[in-house]
């Protein structure tokens, strides 16, 4: 296989990782909203918050770990983690306002939820090029 090759297949499968670890991480997030909201009884914004921390962990973490996995460990030092919780947190707290904002137009608290992507992601992207999956 020549090296061009190697570094396409190689290049798919992280692709493939990154892929399978969005669609987990949005199911974290889903999955702890839900439980939290309608399970425990919390109101939806804390609810928000805890299942995007969730879901952001398990990012950092999958990532780091697996779809990451080969890279080298100094690039994930203290600044490029803080980096990246710095940003999910700005990020979390704009999605939790549009939450937020949806609900006191009227939207119930599970539909409002999954309109919110459509809302941050074009905001996100454009602005730091990233999004959030829930």
């Amino acid at each position: 296989m020549t090296t061009r090759a190697a570094r396409l297949k190689r290049e798919a499968g992280r692709i493939g990782r990154f892929s399978v670890t969005g669609v987990a991480n949005t199911a974290v997030d889903m999955a702890v909203f839900a439980t939290m909201t309608f399970a425990v009884g919390l109101a939806p914004v804390p609810s928000n918050l805890i299942a995007y921390g969730a879901g952001v962990t398990n990012s950092y973490l999958m990532n780091r770990y697996w779809t990451f996995r080969h890279d080298a460990p100094e690039a994930m030092g203290p600044r490029r983690i803080a980096l990246f919780f710095g940003l999910n947190t700005l990020v979390a707290c704009t999605a939790t306002l549009a939450l937020y904002l949806l609900m006191r137009a009227g939207a119930p608290a599970m539909a409002a939820k999954k309109m919110m992507p459509r809302i941050i992601n074009p905001l996100v992207v454009r602005n730091f090029g990233g999004g959030c999956g829930s």
